[in-house]
C-alpha cells in the first residue's frame, strides 16, 4: 500500500489559533503521557493525485509541509500540481473555506497592479497568515526577481482581489518579516528605509 501526500485538518484544533497550536500540542502530549484518553478526528482538505487543483491543471502532486489555519477552521496552503500547458510545474497559494478548495494565486495569475507581471513563485504558508478567510503571503513575481513581495486580500470587498502590501528591495523596504492578520489589519516586521 503506497501512501500519497495529503493535507488534513484536525477538528480538535479547528477553532484554535495557529499561534498557540504548538503549546497546545505539547500540553496534549503531556496529558496523553499521564494516561488521559485523547480523541482526534481529521478532515481531508486535499489529497495528492486525487483532489483536482482549483488552477484547472490536473490534481495536486504535493503540498507545503506547514499549512496555516484560522480560528474558523479555514486553511491556507501551498499546493504543487502537475505541469501546465507550457510545461511549467504549477505552484500556488490555495485556501480551504466552507468545504471548498479555492485558488488565491498561482504562476498563471497576473500580479495586481503589476503591468502584466505574473506570480513566479511562493514562499509557502508556514510563514503566512489567514484570519477570517482572508490571507497574507509572500511571493516572487516575474519582475521583482528574488525580492519578496507581500500580498493580501485583507480589507478588499472581494476576497479574490489581491493588493501589494510591501516590496522588499524597493524604495521603502529593505527586508520583510512574516505577516500577521488581525481582522482588517495586516502587520509585518521589517526594515523600512526612511529618507
Amino acid at each position: 500500500h503506497v501512501r500519497t501526500p495529503g493535507l488534513y485538518k484536525n477538528s480538535l484544533f479547528a477553532s484554535i489559533s495557529s499561534r498557540i497550536l504548538l503549546a497546545l500540542l505539547l500540553v496534549i502530549v503531556a496529558s496523553a503521557s499521564f494516561g488521559a484518553t485523547l480523541s482526534v478526528q481529521y478532515d481531508v482538505v486535499a489529497r495528492a493525485n486525487v483532489t483536482p487543483s482549483p488552477s484547472g491543471v490536473g490534481t495536486y502532486a504535493d503540498f507545503s509541509p506547514a499549512p496555516a489555519i484560522d480560528s474558523n477552521g479555514n486553511v491556507m496552503y501551498l499546493g504543487i500540481g502537475g505541469a501546465d500547458g507550457n510545461g511549467t510545474t504549477q505552484v500556488g497559494i490555495y485556501t480551504f473555506i466552507n468545504g471548498q478548495n479555492q485558488k488565491v494565486a498561482d504562476r498563471n495569475t497576473p500580479v495586481p497592479g503589476g503591468g502584466g507581471a505574473m506570480f513566479a513563485n511562493f514562499y509557502g504558508t508556514e510563514r503566512s497568515d489567514i484570519d477570517g478567510g482572508r490571507v497574507a503571503f509572500k511571493a516572487k513575481t516575474s519582475t521583482t526577481g528574488t525580492a519578496p513581495v507581500l500580498f493580501s486580500n485583507v480589507g478588499q470587498a472581494n476576497p479574490g482581489d489581491l493588493v501589494q502590501v510591501a516590496l522588499a528591495g524597493g524604495a521603502e523596504w529593505s527586508a520583510l518579516g512574516d505577516p500577521w492578520i488581525d481582522g482588517n489589519i495586516v502587520a509585518i516586521q521589517g526594515t523600512r528605509l526612511i529618507p
